[in-house]
Formats: structure tokens, C-alpha cells, sequence
């Protein structure tokens, strides 16, 4: 029973850490996408629009750092 016990757990815990990677993953891709499209956005209108204020500080400070 006890290994029965620790099967199971060991197969959800090994779901868990899928579920945390992928979700990791899918974030990470967002905030790229997120700065490629804020980078477009500069070069097309020449000035950052309001979605830099919702970027990640880590970005803005990158961005602004490159800006001055």
C-alpha cells in the first residue's frame, strides 16, 4: 500500500512540475512578444505608447537606459 501511495504521489507531483514549466514557458513567451511589439510600435510612431507603462519594469528600465 505504502508504494502504492508513493506511486501516485510521485505521478502527480511529476504532472505538477509539467503544468509549472509549461506555464513558465508561456509567460516568458508573452512578456518576448509583448517587447517585440512595443520596439515595433517605437519604430513605426517614433514615441512609446501607453503599453510601455504596462511592460515589466526590468523592460522599461532596458528601454529607457537604451533611450538616453
Amino acid at each position: 500500500i505504502q508504494q502504492a501511495i508513493t506511486e501516485f504521489l510521485t505521478r502527480k507531483w511529476r504532472r505538477y512540475q509539467l503544468q509549472l514549466s509549461a506555464v513558465d514557458g508561456a509567460m516568458r513567451a508573452a512578456i518576448h512578444r509583448r517587447g517585440r511589439l512595443l520596439e515595433e510600435n517605437f519604430a513605426e510612431d517614433g514615441c512609446w505608447d501607453v503599453e510601455f507603462e504596462m511592460a515589466p519594469p526590468d523592460y522599461q528600465r532596458m528601454i529607457s537606459d537604451q533611450g538616453e
